[in-house]
């Protein structure tokens, strides 16, 4: 059969413990990237004696931006790069699921699973931010919903699953 579904959820079950695996600490790592970026920030502001600030805007956005493009380098070559090994490729082969079941489940998790899970946690560090540093409000959460708020008033619409598929088209690229 090309598409048993109790095979499928099997194998996807299987794929996401192996995801979890190979990839869960590098994505909590680069998903923390705006919580990491205003640490460094705010002990180079110390240490060179100008105290402590309510951080910058534009090194928040920025980092977020850095932390999407190191999951889009990063997560395929981790989660799938063992494939075209001799070794890992044949055991892969060998694992008793269909091509499609294994290229679906695939798109499943580069496309759908990964950015929600590395989306809701670069939005949830930068929260904690806003939480924990007083004064500072979260630039990327703002500038957002100011960005589709222009994009829903102006001539040109821009909706967000156009943003998603962007992801999809580099993602599956590597």
């Amino acid at each position: 059969q090309t598409f048993n579904l109790k095979r499928f959820a099997t194998y996807l079950k299987y794929d996401l413990v192996s995801a979890r695996n190979n990839f869960g600490l590098s994505l909590l790592i680069i998903s923390l990237m705006p919580l990491w970026s205003l640490i460094c920030y705010e002990m180079i502001s110390i240490i060179s004696g100008h105290g402590f600030s309510e951080g910058n805007a534009g090194l928040q956005i920025s980092s977020v931006m850095v932390a999407m493009i190191m999951l889009v380098l990063t997560a395929p070559v981790k989660l799938y790069g063992k494939v075209t090994d001799k070794k890992e490729g044949s055991a892969f082969l060998m694992i008793p699921a269909s091509t499609f079941e294994k290229f679906f489940s695939m798109l499943l998790i580069s496309c759908l699973i990964l950015p929600v899970v590395g989306g809701v946690i670069l939005l949830g560090s930068d929260a904690l931010i806003s939480a924990i540093v007083p004064g500072y409000e979260s630039p990327v959460i703002s500038n957002i919903s100011s960005a589709m708020d222009y994009l829903t008033d102006s001539e040109i619409y821009i909706s967000p699953s156009l943003l998603w598929v962007g992801w999809c088209q580099n993602i599956l690229t590597f």
